[in-house]
């Protein structure tokens, strides 16, 4: 489940809580990196269910319904609400015998380590940003890049948690203004040197962090 239409580069103990979402909870990729807490619903009388067992996961990826696959069609009213887990998310509430399980699910806030992470791809002017490690609301509405010449430039999103911009900041230090989807903002000034590279990531200092 590495990468994923939402472009997070997962691994180890961050893949066990991740999650693709159906096209109804997707959104586009507007829903990348929020949490919600499941739980497989006994009550339905399914009897797959591990009673009693929640499990927290984050939305990575795209992952849409067999009845929109059978329809060859994109229409997200076809799609039910539901979510693809990790193995291990996938054992934490349900029995190995089923495929299939009724859940009842909620958003929570997501709790992450350290700062927001901005890994920096593209080329000379076209600049691509994947914006992880979002604690609290977790999704992200709109972003601006500065340049330490430049004023602030709103970015577009690219794909899932990716957004870019065409302006070429060589040699200039940037700041990313991020509002989420439930209205919180930071600015991240200078978050990356004047000396930055394609390829790298840079974190925002501790406790510069989004709150849960």
């Amino acid at each position: 489940m590495s990468g994923g239409a939402c472009g997070y580069n997962i691994i180890n103990a961050d893949e066990k809580y991740a999650a693709a979402l159906s096209g109804a909870l997707f959104n586009e990729g507007q829903s990348c990196g929020q949490c919600y807490k499941i739980t497989c619903n006994s009550q339905s009388g399914s009897k797959f269910c591990r009673d009693g067992s929640t499990v927290t996961v984050v939305a990575t990826s795209f992952f849409p319904s067999e009845r929109a696959l059978l329809s060859d069609s994109s229409d997200t009213k076809l799609e039910n609400e539901h979510f693809h887990l990790s193995q291990s998310a996938w054992n934490e509430i349900s029995l190995d015998e089923s495929k299939v399980v009724p859940v009842l699910y909620q958003r929570v806030p997501c709790i992450k380590q350290g700062g927001v992470k901005f890994t920096i791809n593209g080329q000379a002017f076209f600049m691509v940003v994947l914006i992880s490690n979002v604690a609290g609301d977790g999704s992200i509405k709109s972003v601006s890049i500065k340049g330490s010449n430049t004023s602030w430039i709103v970015m577009s999103r690219n794909s899932g948690a990716n957004w870019h911009s065409n302006a070429c900041l060589k040699e200039q230090s940037i700041s990313f203004s991020v509002t989420l989807t439930d209205g919180q903002n930071l600015k991240f000034e200078d978050v990356v040197p004047e000396n930055w590279s394609f390829g790298q990531t840079y974190s925002s200092p501790n406790p510069m962090q989004f709150n849960n």
